[in-house]
This record gives structure tokens, C-alpha cells and sequence, in this order.
């Protein structure tokens, strides 16, 4: 059992540094590129809900604080979800090798280098 307890914290924490592998040079990149007419600054997130959910926001006034109130169900992303989706969180080897540790290049999944 012990060994079983083990063998799945070892992969949870396999998992969660090919996250943290993953946003490294993905933050980098984005912000070496030129600006763009149109762009978005990381880090972000992004807020989702139907159409007809009333969203009450107040902010603090030294603008360190924002609070919502949704009437209904809603979810929240972070910049590194959304890039996924979009099919945006490959970079390429040379990149990859720039920004993180050798050693530690060869946890990141197989897919994410091009």
C-alpha cells in the first residue's frame, strides 16, 4: 500500500513540474516578441459565464482589490489554460532550452516541444 502512495505522489509531481516547465519559457517568449497592434500582457485571467448572469464588480480605490458577485455559475482561467486551449503552449526546442534546466527538459510532455 505504502508503495502504491509512493508511486502516486511521484506522478503528481511529475505532473505538476511539466505545469510549472510548461509556463517558463511560454512567458518568456510572449513577452520577447515585438508588440503587437493588438495583444494581451500575461499574466491574466479570464472569466466565463452565461450571458444572463448579472456581475456585480467593486474595486478598492487604491485599485488593489476587485471584487465580484455573480448570480450565477461561472469559471475562471488563468493565462496558461487559455493559451492551451488556443493551441498556443508549444514552443520550440531551442527556446525550451534557453529558459529551462537540461536536465529538467526531459519531463516536459512529449507534444509541447516543436
Amino acid at each position: 500500500m505504502e508503495n502504491a502512495q509512493r508511486a502516486k505522489s511521484v506522478e503528481q509531481k511529475k505532473q505538476q513540474l511539466q505545469e510549472l516547465l510548461l509556463q517558463v519559457p511560454l512567458v518568456v517568449v510572449r513577452m520577447d516578441k515585438p508588440p503587437a497592434l493588438c495583444r494581451i500582457s500575461l499574466p491574466f485571467i479570464l472569466v466565463n459565464t452565461s450571458k444572463d448572469t448579472i456581475i456585480q464588480c467593486e474595486m478598492s480605490e487604491d485599485r488593489q482589490d476587485i471584487f465580484f458577485n455573480f448570480s450565477g455559475p461561472f469559471e475562471i482561467n488563468d493565462d496558461s489554460e487559455i493559451l492551451k486551449r488556443m493551441n498556443l503552449h508549444h514552443v520550440a526546442e531551442a527556446d525550451a532550452a534557453t529558459h529551462i534546466p537540461e536536465k529538467l527538459i526531459r519531463y516536459l510532455p512529449p507534444d509541447y516541444l516543436v
